[in-house]
């Protein structure tokens, strides 16, 4: 590590010099001019880094947020989704401790410092509060690497972050943090993981804040490649880089509407995981009934002819006999699975902390559920084919499809999100989708590389104007972007 002084006199060679900093700049931001807005905000961090705690020995790691390209709720389903990091990121700097305390600041005053001691139980903060992602990563590290339940023997850091992330957007903001805080504990404490592995231990880590998500975020954030997407599989877990033409760019556009980390939110997304594992609890009893066997279904994911011995065609038939068209309460699965209640609800149904889910007025919706993460699956692993092919048209074909399912089937669009999408189509996307968990947040645009700007105009013209000129003004910059494959987390200067 060297002294902050030292990184921020290295840092001001960089565009003069083109040292190394500089070739890092130009690798994972979309222009010049970005690259050197990135070096004013790297200098700030440092600069607040130093103030706070001195000129110390420190190191900047950075994590990218992420593109979901194809693949909506379907990695904790153990279903394959097409991701790609992108040049929006959480860097830190990090300087360790002599004690076991973390110290975390950031660099925007709406966050507040956070502080905690080293444990192996630390308590949440409230329910959406950003220093629980902290404590994610952090709890889930000392899990695994400390099984004699001694977490006094890890040091603790300082750390300041600066995210250029929007939060609750769909990007994943908050498994960037998680994964920039894992990678700051290892980092001062000298120990190194395969990134694999670690985004497979984060994404049961980030289970702490209250969702019950399935690893993309992390592992796109950990695995990232320049110029690359990634087709991640979790069944088995493993990533394959997906070759992307050159003569398009995606385009990020935020709908304003705000995709929020509070206690009900985070019930809608949990809602359709507990939907899920239920649709495939139905599935594996109506197989066994009508097949005399068992069967190893634990996941949507499990449902491929070498664990189940039967062809593609004869496992969508049976599964769509086994869930009706209609509304499920839990006395029914109940009756279905020939199991109590309270067992059905403790087998699948479960909150983080503990409590049951309660059971939707409007009913659990298990076949629209179990539909859009089936028929998802084979769109990733037809967009990977066409994206593989250089065919920019077929691939739009299947993000629009892939929209369609998530909004009528897994309900995930909002007023806003569908307005932005069709303005897109209208002037010429080839495809429109909503990213991430949904319920607001942003959409994706692809759209052919030359006409990037005008179209960017027109959202602008059509969509935005009308929506600021009734609110605050804000800085569009933030909220409609091109994006560009970057490489993934990791240090960027020690």
């Amino acid at each position: 590590m060297q002294k902050i002084s030292e990184l921020l006199t290295f840092i001001d060679a960089a565009p003069q010099g083109r040292n190394t900093f500089w070739h890092f700049i130009e690798q994972n931001y979309v222009s010049t001019d970005q690259g050197n807005t990135e070096i004013v905000r790297y200098r700030q961090v440092l600069e607040i880094h130093q103030k706070k705690f001195g000129d110390v020995p420190a190191t900047i790691l950075r994590a990218p947020g992420r593109v979901e390209l194809l693949g909506a709720h379907t990695d904790y389903n153990g279903c394959p989704v097409i991701a790609a990091a992108i040049n929006r990121d959480v860097v830190v700097v990090v300087s360790p401790r002599t004690d076991h305390q973390i110290c975390v600041q950031n660099v925007r005053r709406r966050y507040a410092l956070r502080e905690f001691d080293l444990a192996m139980v630390v308590p949440p903060f409230e329910t959406g509060d950003w220093g629980n992602y902290i404590k994610a990563a952090v709890q889930g590290i000392l899990g695994f690497l400390a099984p004699e339940k001694k977490a006094e023997l890890f040091s603790g850091f300082n750390m300041t972050v600066s995210g250029k992330i929007p939060a609750a957007a769909g990007l994943s903001s908050s498994s960037a943090l998680v994964v920039v805080s894992a990678l700051s504990f290892l980092h001062v404490n000298g120990i190194v993981f395969e990134k694999l592995k670690l985004a497979q231990l984060l994404a049961q880590a980030e289970k702490y804040v209250g969702t019950q998500g399935g690893g993309m975020d992390q592992t796109i954030s950990l695995m990232g490649i320049a110029g690359k997407a990634l087709q991640i599989d979790f069944n088995p877990y493993a990533a394959t880089e997906i070759s992307l033409p050159d003569d398009f760019q995606i385009v990020v556009a935020h709908s304003l509407e705000y995709a929020s980390k509070t206690k009900s939110a985070m019930d809608k997304f949990n809602r359709r995981a507990i939907e899920c594992r239920l649709a495939t609890a139905l599935i594996k009893k109506h197989f066994e009934r009508q097949l005399e066997r068992e069967f190893p279904i634990k996941l949507i994911g499990d449902l491929t002819e070498p664990k189940t011995g039967l062809e593609h065609r004869k496992i969508e038939a049976l599964s769509l006999q086994a869930l009706a068209e209609g509304r499920y309460y839990y006395s029914r699965i109940a009756e279905l699975l020939e199991l109590p209640v309270s067992v059905v609800q403790e087998m699948f149904c479960l909150r983080r902390d503990g409590s049951v889910f309660p059971e939707p007025a409007n009913g659990f919706k298990l076949r629209q559920r179990f539909r859009h993460v089936f028929h998802e699956w084979e769109r990733v692993k037809q967009a990977t084919a066409s994206l593989n092919k250089g065919d920019l048209s077929g691939f739009g074909k299947i993000m629009n499809m892939a929209h369609a399912s998530s909004r009528d089937l897994y309900e995930l669009s909002t007023p806003g999100v569908e307005a932005l999408i069709q303005c897109g189509l209208e002037n010429g996307a080839l495809g429109a989708r909503i990213t991430g968990a949904g319920f607001g947040g942003c959409t994706l645009h692809l759209v052919p590389g030359e006409g990037t700007t005008p179209f960017m105009q027109k959202l602008k013209t059509k969509y935005y104007d009308g929506i600021v000129a009734e609110k605050q003004p804000l800085n569009l910059a933030l909220f409609l972007f091109a994006c560009k494959p970057v490489n993934g987390a990791g240090v960027v200067l020690n």
